[in-house]
Formats: structure tokens, sequence, C-alpha cells
């Protein structure tokens, strides 16, 4: 694997620095464990972050619909797919993938439906 030296530059409070620094601490000291790591971010004005350089912008569709699903856990994988999931797993699940929004319903396992109304849902 060839690995490569990304440098950005991170503006933000003192309290979502320190919140950042323990969330990279899980990739920096990782023992071998594969899984979803993720960090508590208030997106309603209350946590703000500025990343210099800014993520490439075909990311920002899909993050942006994808947070709007008012879930507690958004994901990012590869190449701009997103999911988001409810803590209650009886709520629905979403997935944000090559430029759709596909919806899971709560028990099912791979029966992904495509969301017809997607710019209704994106102004959620």
């Amino acid at each position: 694997m060839e690995l490569f030296t990304k440098k950005y530059e991170i503006t933000a409070p003192a309290e979502i620095h320190d919140r950042l620094d323990a969330f990279l601490a899980f990739f920096h000291f990782n023992g071998g464990h594969s899984g979803t790591f993720g960090m508590w971010f208030d997106g309603d004005g209350a946590d703000t972050l500025k990343v210099d350089p800014p993520p490439p912008k075909e990311y920002a569709k899909g993050s942006q619909r994808i947070a709007n699903a008012g879930h507690e856990l958004e994901i990012a994988t590869n190449q701009g797919t997103y999911y988001s999931r409810a803590l209650d797993r009886k709520r629905p699940e979403y997935r944000y993938k090559d430029g759709a929004l596909w919806k899971l319903l709560p028990g099912q396992h791979e029966d992904w439906k495509l969301v017809d109304d997607f710019e209704r849902f994106a102004k959620l």
C-alpha cells in the first residue's frame, strides 16, 4: 500500500480541537480493530470547524444531504458514500451513494429503496 501525506489547517474553538485530537487517537493508536469511529459535533451552529484546504466539492452534496436525515450517526465511507443511522434501530437508515439517496426500513437487511422525493428530503 502506497502512503501519502496530506496536511490540513483546522480552525475551531479549543473544545473542538480537543475532541478532534481524541477522535484522531482512535486511528493513530489503533491496535488492529476494524470498525466505525465517531466524534460528536453539534451541527446547528454551536460547534464550528473550518478545514483548509476544504474537502473535494464532489463530497459536499452527499455529506449535506445525509446529515439532514437527523440521525445520531453519520458515516463517511470511500468515494463519497455516506450513511445515516439512528441509535434507535426502530428508525430507518439512509445511504447516499452515486448521487442517489436510499432508505432501509427497520428489520430489513439489504432491501434498500430509492427515496423518490430527493429534493424534499434534502431540505429537511
